[in-house]
């Protein structure tokens, strides 16, 4: 039968380390699987959020982004006072940690380039909308293409 105090030191041995946070290999502290909520500014003077579902493997898919970024129009307007964003469901499986989304829908066209680390994303965007002037003359509006970073 094993001494009490050992036990005592093998109890607090197992609950230290169960206290303690996971580290991966590069030192940085690991993301438990659940929703991770990026945000962040633009080139441009915009702002972007991203939210990201983590697996329990680890893997990484898009639920949603927002892009609040000035677009400049064909008549020179700026347009600053409008938010576009996206939903998914299922969600949107990005390739390991790195995300190219594009559409050519009829009223809008984007493409969002990134790459999600534990705590920060980075890459680039373009945004454009159809709209119209003051007399009614269709144009169309964007944002060209801006870089951006976010953090967790």
């Amino acid at each position: 039968m094993p001494k009490p105090w050992k036990l005592l030191a093998l109890s607090l041995a197992v609950l230290v380390a169960g206290t303690l946070p996971a580290a991966s290999a590069s030192g940085s502290s690991r993301v438990p699987a659940g929703f991770q909520f990026f945000t962040g500014t633009t080139s441009n003077g915009g702002e972007v959020q991203f939210q990201v579902k983590r697996t329990s493997t680890g893997q990484l898919k898009l639920a949603g982004w927002i892009i609040f970024a000035p677009l400049t129009c064909d008549d020179a307007t700026v347009v600053t006072d409008h938010a576009y964003g996206y939903g998914f469901s299922p969600y949107l499986r990005l390739d390991g940690r790195r995300l190219d989304h594009a559409t050519d829908d009829l009223d809008v066209q984007y493409r969002i380039v990134g790459t999600f680390r534990n705590h920060t994303a980075s890459g680039w965007l373009t945004f454009r909308i159809a709209a119209f002037t003051a007399d009614g003359t269709p144009q169309a509006c964007a944002t060209g293409q801006v870089d951006w970073t976010a953090t967790a």
